[in-house]
């Protein structure tokens, strides 16, 4: 149950802290940039940014269990750094008009949360 409240308030944080307001990122490309090359550059901030967000998730998870739980391996639900790519790559062409911190947030929240109503 500890661990069901910790996911629950790391993730209406993670959620709420997006939609109150933008949060600076630096070396974010946009979808279009990276359906014209997903650059090794541009590879690395994906991949960079994700695992900042599960390592984030893991420390609010600490903080609210008292150090006593690491909370799941939400990047762990993923083979290869290509499944990442493929999944932006598809993001991208549905919505060309979006950057790729916005596709990277709604995947992070896709493997967070599998059986969320989309």
């Amino acid at each position: 149950m500890k661990k069901l409240i910790a996911v629950g308030i790391a993730a209406t944080t993670l959620l709420g802290a997006t939609a109150a307001h933008a949060s600076t990122t630096f070396g974010m490309p946009d979808c279009g940039q990276w359906l014209a090359s997903h650059t090794p550059t541009r590879q690395a901030w994906l991949l960079g940014y994700l695992s900042g967000a599960n390592s984030w998730n893991d420390m609010q998870i600490q903080l609210h269990s008292g150090g006593k739980d690491l909370g799941p391996d939400i990047l762990g639900k993923v083979n290869s750094a290509d499944q990442i790519y493929a999944w932006m790559e598809n993001y991208c062409r549905a919505s060309p008009m979006r950057d790729v911190t916005d596709g990277a947030f709604i995947l992070f929240t896709e493997l967070m949360f599998p059986n969320a109503k989309k």
